[in-house]
């Protein structure tokens, strides 16, 4: 793992060659990073979810707060980043194992697969993939992040939604050694 600090890990975008694991169907893992963690407004959709672990997405992909919830753009959907956008940068969030009924009411929330897409996370230290939703390619405007159908877009360039106290001293104890995941 990627540091001292329990339950956390960092995850990388997937080699297209790589072998592909499937994630659960019954109880599959789902990697939230804003209103859905502890402590924020959407929680209350993983009440009978199991808490996995803390983690994070490293290098390709950039947050943006549209307003009262933010969204991740994949670095790969931005034809040419302008240089203000600097270098992508970790995604935090949390790791959840869900049942089936919770997987269909999340999708609900999050609008999938008209609005946010839910793409598989290759977890390199376990034996399946997890699910992240993911602002789809067609939501990008430009190369400033914008999005389209209306919503504005602020850049997060912390790579953090509104981080309780906890979460901050999870993240000051951190290192960038290895552990990788991979998004498909």
């Amino acid at each position: 793992m990627g540091s001292h600090i329990p339950n956390e890990g960092a995850y990388d975008m997937p080699q297209e060659k790589q072998k592909k694991k499937e994630p659960n169907k019954d109880k599959p893992m789902v990697f939230v990073y804003g209103t859905l963690k502890k402590d924020h407004p959407n929680h209350g959709y993983l009440r009978h979810s199991e808490f996995v672990r803390r983690m994070y997405l490293t290098k390709d992909f950039y947050m943006v707060s549209l307003g009262g919830f933010p969204a991740i753009v994949s670095s790969h959907d931005i034809e040419k980043p302008p240089k203000a956008l600097g270098k992508p940068y970790h995604i935090y969030g949390e790791l959840y194992r869900v049942n089936a009924a919770t997987l269909e009411s999340l999708d609900c929330l999050e609008g999938h697969p008209d609005f946010y897409s839910r793409k598989q996370l290759d977890v390199h230290d376990m034996e399946e993939n997890a699910w992240v939703y993911v602002l789809p390619k067609s939501y990008v405007v430009d190369d400033t992040l914008k999005a389209r159908a209306g919503l504005s877009s602020a850049l997060i360039s912390e790579g953090v939604w509104l981080p309780t106290d906890e979460e901050a001293t999870w993240m000051r104890g951190l290192t960038d050694e290895g552990a990788t995941i991979n998004v498909k």
